[in-house]
Order: C-alpha cells, then sequence, then structure tokens
C-alpha cells in the first residue's frame, strides 16, 4: 500500500523542508517495524461527550506519524477542544475532514513530528480524542485499514522512511462507541398453567447495571419487583398474560428498559370458576378460581347459590365457553357493555 508523505508538514531540519516523495513500508530498507496501535471502545449517553484513548505498544525513537481514525458522522461529531495528548509527545496537530465519496464517514486527523524522535512506554496512551455523542454506534477505524485509505504510518528519524506495518490488521486495531441507553432484551416468554413457575428470565444485551425488575398484568401498569440480578423466576399469583422486563442504567444515562417477556397464565385444563369471594365485579381478578381474569382460551362455570354473582361493566372481557347454572346462577351484563363468548352458552338446568 502507498502512502503518501509530505516532509514538510512536520518540523524537520531547513535542507530538509522541500522534498516531498511517495514511500512504501513494504518498500522501507528498515528493520524497524511501526508501534502496534489501537484506539478505544466505549459507550456514552445519548447528547453527552465522550472521550477514547489512542494506545500505543513499541514506539520507540518515533520521529514522525499521521494517522487518520474513522467515524460516522451522523452518529457523532469531532470535538477538537476534547483532544489530549501524551504530555511527553507535546503538541499533537488534530482536525476532522470528510471522506470523499464515503458518505457520512469522516476522519480525525492526528500528525506529530520531532527532531529528535520520542520513545514511549508499552500501552501508553498516545492520545485522547473526544466527539459529542448523538445516538447509535459507530465504528472507530484507522483508514488505511479499509481499502480506500493511503494514510496511517510513523517513520524513523535518518530516512524518513514509514516504518513496517505490513499487514495492517496485525498492527492497526479499531475500537466503537456505542450508546449506554441499551435496556436489553428478556428471554423466558412460555405457556403455563396456573400454579406452575415461569421457569429463568435472562436478560440479554443490555449495558449497565440491573437497577430492578418490573412486572404487568394484562396490559396495566408496572409494579417494581426488587430484583438487580439479570435473571428472575417466580410463580404468577393469578392467571392473565404477565409481562417482565428489567430496569437497567449505565453511568448517568437515562434509565432503560428491556423488551420484555411475556408468559400466559392459563387455568388447568382452561377452567374457571366464579366465587365472587371479592365483589361482583367480572374484573376482579379475586372473584374467580383460580385466580385471574377469565381468557378468551378459557371456560367459565357461574354456580348458583353464591351471595355475589357477576355483573359485567367493562369492555373487552370475555371467554371461551360459559355454563350459566339455572337453579340461582345468573350473569348481569350492563348496559352499554357486552361479553366476548368464544365458544358455545349454557344456562341451566
Amino acid at each position: 500500500m502507498k502512502k503518501q508523505f509530505t516532509l514538510s508538514k512536520f518540523l524537520l531540519p531547513v535542507f530538509l523542508l522541500s522534498i516531498s516523495c511517495s514511500l512504501s513500508a513494504q518498500d522501507s530498507p528498515l528493520t524497524q517495524i511501526a508501534p502496534h496501535t489501537s484506539v478505544g471502545t466505549a459507550y456514552a449517553c445519548p447528547g453527552s461527550t465522550i472521550t477514547v484513548p489512542v494506545i500505543d505498544s513499541g514506539f520507540k525513537h518515533i520521529y514522525a506519524l499521521e494517522l487518520q481514525i474513522v467515524y460516522d458522522s451522523t452518529i457523532m461529531t469531532y470535538n477538537h477542544s476534547l483532544i489530549a495528548p501524551n504530555p511527553s509527545l507535546g503538541y499533537i496537530n488534530n482536525n476532522s475532514l470528510h471522506i470523499p465519496g464515503h458518505g457520512s464517514l469522516c476522519a480525525v486527523r492526528l500528525e506529530w513530528s520531532s527532531a529528535f524522535g520520542d520513545s514511549l512506554p508499552d500501552g501508553s496512551t498516545l492520545a485522547t480524542i473526544g466527539f459529542n455523542y448523538i445516538n447509535g454506534t459507530s465504528p472507530l477505524y484507522f483508514l488505511n485499514t479499509d481499502t480506500s485509505g493511503t494514510w496511517d504510518s510513523f517513520y524513523d528519524g535518518s530516512t524518513y522512511f514509514p516504518l513496517n506495518d505490513m499487514p495492517t490488521a496485525t498492527y492497526y486495531h479499531s475500537g466503537q462507541i456505542s450508546s449506554g441507553f441499551v435496556g436489553g432484551t428478556v428471554s423466558g416468554s412460555s405457556n403455563i398453567t396456573f400454579g406452575s413457575p415461569t421457569g429463568t428470565l435472562i436478560l440479554n444485551g443490555y449495558v449497565g447495571n440491573v437497577i430492578k425488575w418490573q412486572k404487568q398484568l394484562n396490559g396495566g401498569g408496572y409494579v417494581d419487583i426488587s430484583n438487580t440480578n439479570p435473571t428472575y423466576s417466580t410463580t404468577p399469583d393469578t392467571t392473565g398474560v404477565w409481562n417482565y422486563r428489567a430496569v437497567v442504567q449505565y453511568g448517568s444515562c437515562p434509565q432503560a428498559f428491556s423488551t420484555p417477556a411475556t408468559d400466559t397464565v392459563t387455568a388447568v385444563n382452561h377452567l374457571k370458576t366464579w366465587t365472587g369471594a371479592a365483589s361482583i365485579n367480572w374484573k376482579n381478578s379475586l372473584n374467580w378460581s383460580p385466580y385471574g381474569i377469565p381468557m378468551l382460551s378459557e371456560s367459565v362455570t357461574i354456580p348458583s347459590g353464591l351471595s355475589n354473582m357477576p355483573t359485567v361493566s367493562n369492555q373487552g372481557l370475555g371467554c371461551n365457553n360459559l355454563s350459566v347454572a339455572g337453579n340461582g346462577g345468573s350473569l348481569t351484563i350492563n348496559p352499554g357493555y357486552h361479553l366476548n363468548i368464544n365458544g358455545t352458552l349454557n344456562i341451566g338446568p
């Protein structure tokens, strides 16, 4: 891969300032190899600033460098004020340029030179660069690892040949910036009968710490669960459709909700009996055995001899088959409401 290098970019002796050359690391007579350079991986809160290090190992007697680190400008924008060069190197020229013909891709451009050459301990931060983070995920990679690139080089002091950095994947290592506002997904959805446990619900793909879990019955409001583990299991106390989700948080980012797992809990043999234990309201879980408002997949029996007989005064209620005892059993549907019967209706004897 050819590397275009104009020596006048750097602070070199006067007699070299007018020299320009096109060199290839593969053609260099030097045995010295380039440092191994990597850019960091980090998470950020949408709307915040974020910094990542550029780290080198093998930075020995280096006289000049030129690097371009590619990022997606729809995900974040470069913040020049956040540059922090290694104090041993002093000033590093830096700016951001759009890469022609590559859509929203831009590159942070770093240039540095020394009249006498410098060395750094392995694992040193060459510089810290910063961005204004918008949202989403942007890779951070060096331009010469892309087939369109002709940049990214380190130079020696005697001939200013670029040091050997081929194959580039060995010497230049990518990073990434992603959102810290990621709730993940809970796996473990299932259909179970009343009295059975949910099994282990597992939170996957989240970023940060689990603050708590929450449960929801039949589309109602979520109720907090005191659990900070990435797994959860319970035995639902009523039939119905239960959603279970986790609440997670990364650093100072807002709390994020996971995609919930859904457990549909039905009565054994899909049979429910009205008890009227709490009231006359059909839509009260405590009025049924087992507990839980009947679903369209469940058949209902309303016996006789009870003090409280069911009354329907809410929309969206129903059952599969409905049997009402004829010797004192009753069902009242208030005006303006209806009950969906998915199967058959049997009244009496």
